[in-house]
């Protein structure tokens, strides 16, 4: 857990619950690792609404100053982190995000570096 969250409550709802349960940023049904960089404590009513969406498409770019700032530096961080190691935010990889990304016609930044290019790229488990 990280030391600015608190136990007991969820990150997302901020429920009081001695019920939390870890919710991967990047779901683990999307190649997010299983790592504590990307998992936050929420209730089980928040980690089952998410579900396998990534953080930005479960809360929609409309509502992304709604998504609680620890939740959103962490994921923010671990993003960069996987691309740096992968090596996809070089220049002449940036211009083909959108034909490796999973999200497809419900992208609704289609065409527009935006961060669901970030996360769409990581793409289901086989």
């Amino acid at each position: 857990m990280a030391e600015h969250e608190k136990p007991n409550i969820c990150i997302y709802c901020e429920k009081t619950t001695p019920d939390l349960t870890t919710e991967h940023l990047l779901p683990r049904h999307r190649n997010g690792p299983d790592t504590p960089d990307n998992a936050v404590r929420v209730c089980k009513a928040c980690n089952s609404r998410k579900g396998s969406k990534h953080l930005y498409e479960w809360f929609g770019l409309d509502q992304r100053d709604n998504i609680p700032r620890i939740a959103e530096g962490k994921y923010l961080k671990l993003l960069f982190t996987l691309h740096k190691e992968r090596r996809t935010l070089e220049e002449s990889i940036i211009s083909n995000l959108c034909s490796q990304c999973d999200l497809g016609d419900s992208c609704p930044e289609k065409a527009t570096l935006s961060v669901f290019c970030l996360e769409g790229i990581f793409l289901p488990r086989k």
